[in-house]
């Protein structure tokens, strides 16, 4: 929180949702990123070259903003509002795909189709 992530901005009461607040996230405390960390190196035959996933839960971004505001006893009412930023894909010529398309095209190189 002490860092303005995933949108919170806690000290000024404003929270920024991206798209509408409900997709869910995994999150890990920098206290068990750490011990995390430091266990792998203790076991390098399951860890060595690998990608280590943690996660402590999964919240939406809704959700934490309701945690916050019970914990805190404050409403943040009002300061809501969402991502600021422009979609880049057509300026940048990018080609428009679609989730179907990118399925078909993930499938075959997993074998899978």
């Amino acid at each position: 929180m002490a860092n303005d992530f995933v949108g919170m901005h806690v000290r000024e009461r404003k929270f920024t949702f991206w798209d509408d607040g409900y997709g869910y996230f995994s999150c890990t405390t920098e206290e068990n990123t750490a011990a995390g960390l430091v266990k792998a190196l203790t076991k390098p035959e399951e860890t060595t070259n690998k990608y280590l996933f943690l996660s402590d839960f999964a919240v939406t971004q809704k959700q934490l903003l309701t945690t916050i505001e019970r914990v805190q006893g404050v409403k943040f009412g009002g300061h809501l509002e969402r991502e600021p930023g422009e979609i880049m894909n057509k300026k940048l010529g990018l080609p428009k795909r679609t989730l179907g398309q990118v399925v078909t095209n993930g499938l075959p190189t997993l074998g899978l189709l």
